[in-house]
């Protein structure tokens, strides 16, 4: 199986996952996410409660800066 990079990222401990699912009731969100090939994929289950979206979209371009360079 080929894998694309057309998926979505979220940044997470300094890492990039693809979200497969984002599930969110009110203040709470829950991110399904996975990285890695097949058959050898992660996931991992983040939730956040009322985030800050303008804090988090800062701190992840410098982290996706500091990665790419």
């Amino acid at each position: 199986m080929e894998q694309h990079n057309d998926h979505i990222w979220l940044v997470v401990g300094g890492k990039a996952w693809a979200i497969r699912a984002i599930e969110h009731d009110d203040v709470i969100w829950s991110f399904h996410l996975w990285r890695g090939y097949y058959p050898k994929l992660e996931t991992k289950t983040l939730v956040m409660i009322d985030p800050d979206w303008d804090n988090y979209c800062e701190c992840a371009v410098k982290m996706l800066n500091i990665l790419n360079n």
